[in-house]
């Protein structure tokens, strides 16, 4: 039987990544970020056998806003453990609050290898501008 995955292990392991890789803040301005966390999600789902692991959630966009309900949700639960902070009242910016040594020891520790982290960070959030 695979082990699940859940949202929040799912998006923390990708935020402890960014980390790792120097990001800290994630631009929620328009949808830019859920889609790629959308895609992250898709590859997962790829991928799942390869891992042995099935997630217990779903990550999509809304077809009318292009935002995702469950990454917000989930951003703002892990808010909470101090993984990261919203510093603005519209919820454009997300600051990650992680230093490496966390982000190492979270990732040591997820269901997923820290190459599908690694990757996913290559393909969908390694660019010019933080999204």
């Amino acid at each position: 039987m695979p082990g699940l995955v859940t949202s929040d292990q799912f998006i923390t392991g990708v935020l402890a990544e960014l980390a790792i890789k120097g990001r800290k803040e994630i631009k929620l301005v328009d949808t830019q970020a859920d889609e790629k966390f959308e895609q992250a999600y898709n590859l997962l789902v790829e991928r799942m056998d390869d891992y042995g692991v099935e997630p217990d959630f779903s990550l999509m966009r809304n077809p009318y806003h292009g935002d995702s309900e469950i990454l917000r949700e989930t951003l703002y639960a892990i808010r909470e453990r101090g993984v990261v902070a919203i510093n603005n009242p519209s919820f454009r910016t997300i600051q990650i609050n992680i230093d490496e040594d966390d982000a190492e020891d979270y990732l040591s520790r997820s269901p997923l290898p820290q190459a599908f982290f690694e990757a996913v960070v290559t393909l969908y959030f390694e660019d010019k501008e933080a999204s």
